[in-house]
């Protein structure tokens, strides 16, 4: 196995309301080839059987520990209590709805030891509901072949792109000490903060290129922070006005490998201020600017480069394109129910023609059994006019006898 000292992996599982597939995942973590684990369970209150499956799934496993939470206390800090819990020299976090490879841990260990990382990724396999393998474009965020190292991932995440699952984290507990876990305030950007704040503590990251975590996407889009919900839309802007601050307290030497250019306290707003304007990430550009005003301060001199930074861009930002924003946000949830009242429709013709077409289907049954039974009555009327044929010539050839003859002159016979 080659991998140093079989260090202790702590895996930390977060499950609300995923009956069907908590069973799977964690089956995922007992199969493993590399056994020297513990599995940290939180059920964040579900309603549903999850809390059965998971103690019948256990079944006394003596690696294994369930807390099971009185209410929902949301992804982050239900996170967080399974990540205190845990004693393991690396933690791995999963969601009770993915699962793992068989050789995730052992692949991933083994990588990180062989390259002295303090936290990696890997790639996906995106799965449906049915856990069937598909390519949806979840794979093209996440399994980059240009994404290698730390820098790769800072400077995907000035573009406003997060191409690090948290499903498929390995981390150093060493490295967590002193650093403030998940934030709870976050539900829809917690892990990509966090992994910010890591970066800044250590630049020994990367991304295992191989498809080692199953990462279930369903069939509405529901589970991803990035789908179409209006809510989850707004919340994840809301959230990355935090986030982007993190990003901008990034010391100058990390932000100049991340952009490779020399980056100085006179250069840094410029370089980053480019980079966001150049890939079009609004929010990104107005928090820049709100950071660079509250350094500024009241008093500040505006001869300064950075007033002049400030002084330049603040006034061509086009702010008011938020609000055309949420215009076309609202004209899109209009469109989106016109377009499920055109589908809901669109299944009553489809219900309605069925139907036609199933009594289309009885009557065709119902003619071929009248035509069966046509059918039989011919046959049985053949067979009687077949029988009063061969009667009326058994009568024609009596009549022609002479016995006949004899009786019906006789009178005998009418």
């Amino acid at each position: 196995m080659n991998i140093d000292n079989n260090p202790l992996v702590s895996v930390c599982m977060l499950c609300y309301n995923h009956e069907k597939y908590v069973a799977e995942s964690i089956e995922s973590i007992l199969t493993q080839t590399y056994q020297n684990w513990e599995l940290i369970i939180v059920d964040n209150a579900s309603t549903d059987r999850s809390k059965e499956i998971i103690e019948k799934k256990i079944n006394g496993d003596s690696r294994i520990v369930f807390l099971p939470q009185p209410y929902n206390k949301l992804v982050s800090l239900g996170t967080n209590i399974a990540i205190e819990k845990s004693v393991g020299e690396f933690i791995a976090i999963i969601s009770a709805d993915d699962f793992f490879s068989p050789r995730k841990i052992e692949e991933q260990l083994k990588y990180m030891q062989n390259n002295d990382f303090d936290l990696s990724f890997t790639w996906v396999q995106a799965i449906n509901d049915r856990s069937e393998e598909s390519s949806l474009d979840v794979q093209k965020w996440f399994n980059r072949t240009q994404v290698k190292d730390a820098y790769d991932i800072l400077h995907s995440y000035f573009s406003f792109t997060n191409v690090t699952c948290a499903p498929t984290a390995l981390i150093k507990s060493s490295i967590l000490v002193d650093t403030q876990l998940f934030d709870h305030r976050l539900l829809q950007t917690q892990d990509f903060e966090f992994w910010i704040r890591i970066l800044q503590k250590t630049q020994k990251v990367s991304i295992l290129h191989e498809k080692l975590t199953y990462y279930r996407v369903l069939e509405d889009g529901g589970n991803l922070s990035s789908n179409n919900s209006p809510i989850k839309i707004n919340r994840t802007h809301f959230e990355m006005m935090h986030t982007w601050k993190q990003l901008f307290l990034l010391d100058n030497g990390l932000l100049g490998k991340t952009f490779n250019t020399e980056i100085n306290d006179t250069n840094k707003y410029q370089i980053i201020y480019q980079h966001l304007e150049k890939n079009n990430v609004l929010i990104g550009q107005l928090v820049l600017l709100l950071c660079v005003f509250d350094q500024l301060g009241k008093n500040c001199d505006t001869q300064s480069q950075q007033f002049k930074f400030f002084f330049e861009n603040y006034g061509k930002l086009k702010i008011r394109f938020l609000e055309i924003g949420n215009q076309l946000e609202n004209n899109i949830i209009e469109k989106d129910q016109a377009i499920e009242a055109l589908q809901k429709g669109k299944e009553w013709r489809e219900t309605q023609l069925q139907n036609h077409q199933k009594a289309l289907q009885e009557k065709a049954q119902a003619i071929v059994a009248l035509q069966e039974t046509n059918h039989v009555l011919t046959l049985e009327l053949n067979k009687k006019e077949d029988y009063i044929r061969t009667i009326e010539n058994n009568l024609n050839t009596i009549k022609n006898t002479k016995l006949y003859k004899i009786l019906k002159k006789l009178g005998l016979l009418s």
